[in-house]
């Protein structure tokens, strides 16, 4: 899955089922190199085009 098409499936979660509060929950970094960033740049992008 592209970061794009996370973002697109994130946004029409969050506003197909009126989510106000997402915990996330994944591999520890240590494990998985770079993917705190990447976790945290899909979820600023789905969520800034859900307010927009």
């Amino acid at each position: 899955m592209t970061d794009r098409d996370a973002q697109e499936a994130l946004r029409a979660f969050v506003e197909a089922h009126g989510v106000k509060c997402l915990n996330v929950a994944g591999s520890r970094g240590s494990k998985e190199p770079g993917l705190h960033g990447r976790v945290v740049e899909v979820l600023r992008a789905a969520l800034r085009e859900s307010e927009g």
